[in-house]
């Protein structure tokens, strides 16, 4: 089974249960392990940090809600990517 991390970033005004639910209907869609599932404020990256501290080498896929915004956070990642050997899909892509 393929290991899986989501980082998921909440729209402005966007209540974390709404993200949750959101989250789980994508998790019903897949057969994979979850690694782990990071959300941020909108605007703020404290998980994103954190997710990018884990063994990302562990992982063949990283699922997004959406782009990351900043030009640096998405350079980081899509770089991670690729020295990891981890996919980068959306939300949807799967719903």
């Amino acid at each position: 089974m393929s290991n899986v991390a989501i980082y998921y970033v909440l729209e402005q005004e966007q209540e974390y249960e709404e993200a949750v639910l959101e989250i789980e209907t994508v998790i019903n869609k897949i057969n994979m392990n979850i690694k782990g599932v990071y959300i941020d404020n909108n605007m703020k990256n404290h998980e994103f940090l954190k997710l990018l501290n884990e063994d990302l080498s562990s992982i063949e896929l990283m699922l997004l809600n959406k782009d990351i915004e900043n030009e640096f956070d998405r350079a980081l990642i899509n770089e991670l990517s690729r020295t990891e050997n981890f996919e980068i899909k959306y939300f949807n892509e799967l719903l």
